[in-house]
């Protein structure tokens, strides 16, 4: 056992909320997940990426959409549910899968914003935020909200260039680049060991929709490695989609799935959170929420 927590805290805000996980055997991405034998995908210094000759970017109304975007973001995940699978994959030192788990359980989220511009997460799994019951030791949480480096107070700590017009899912994308700054300390990534707290800087890509400026797609890598706690490496791929309900006749852009491959005290793994059958309920925003009693609509499957 790792005993590890990873976790992303906002500046004097609480920290997101802890698991309590369900088995779920028959996750039906266990079997694929099994061939695969690549230990993680390229680092996002290492990418090749193409965009578009001779269109400007324009970065200053880019990153001032993008703003409005993750607060429609925190008010759009402050109102639905889902389940959650989670797949975890323990690697070899080559990087193939050795062993496999998975969870499956009810998953709500709170998000209230603060007059400073940074939000207070709280996750509810099957009705907690208990952290008792963690795949491996190891618990991860509030993966999703690294959308938030291009919130009002956190992209200060951060250096943005639009490395220009790239595509996306077939659309047209602005690929965005960021680095935390070395004169501001870390605040979006949190690993906590045996008690002791580590601040860990992010590097990364974004690509944002240039029709409607939603944030598509993330990646990120660590600025360096950890070596007090072993932590070598961690590279994740964030991925948001737009779930649309047909009764209300309304589209929200939500968190769709999150990877995570790291590298901790040489012990390589990869977990997967992936959503699905999204409910979508009324809440006040200025109260804290848990599961709620009834959930009123879930959207049309395709």
């Amino acid at each position: 056992m790792l005993g590890c927590s990873v976790s992303r805290p906002q500046t004097n805000v609480p920290s997101p909320g802890k698991r309590n996980l369900l088995a779920d055997p028959g996750y039906s991405e266990t079997k694929s997940a099994q061939k695969s034998s690549v230990w993680s995908p390229p680092r996002v210094d290492q990418e090749t990426i193409q965009v578009t000759d001779g269109v400007v970017c324009p970065v200053r109304q880019v990153l001032d959409g993008v703003m409005h975007r993750v607060n429609e973001l925190a008010a759009n995940m402050n109102r639905f549910a889902a389940t959650e699978h989670v797949l975890h994959q323990d690697l070899n030192s080559s990087g193939r899968v050795v062993s496999v788990q998975t969870r499956k359980f009810d998953y709500v989220v709170s998000i209230t914003p603060s007059s400073s511009g940074s939000f207070a997460i709280d996750e509810f799994r099957d009705g907690t935020n208990s952290n008792d019951d963690f795949l491996k030791g190891i618990s991860t949480t509030g993966v999703f909200s690294l959308a938030f480096i291009f919130s009002e107070r956190e992209r200060l700590a951060y250096d943005f260039k639009c490395e220009g017009l790239g595509e996306w899912e077939g659309g047209r994308a602005w690929i965005v680049y960021f680095r935390q700054r070395t004169n501001y300390e870390s605040r979006t990534l949190r690993y906590v060991v045996a008690g002791n707290v580590y601040m860990v800087g992010l590097k990364g890509r974004a690509w944002i929709a240039a029709d409607s400026l939603q944030i598509q797609h993330l990646e990120a890598d660590l600025v360096d490695a950890v070596p007090k706690i072993g932590l070598r490496e961690q590279h994740e791929i964030l991925e948001y989609k737009p779930i649309f309900f047909t009764k209300r006749y309304v589209e929200m852009w939500l968190p769709a799935r999150a990877d995570l491959y790291i590298d901790l005290r040489n012990h390589k793994f990869h977990r997967i959170h992936n959503f699905d059958s999204y409910l979508l309920f009324s809440v006040v925003t200025s109260q804290k929420i848990s599961i709620p009693k009834e959930l009123t609509e879930r959207p049309k499957q395709h």
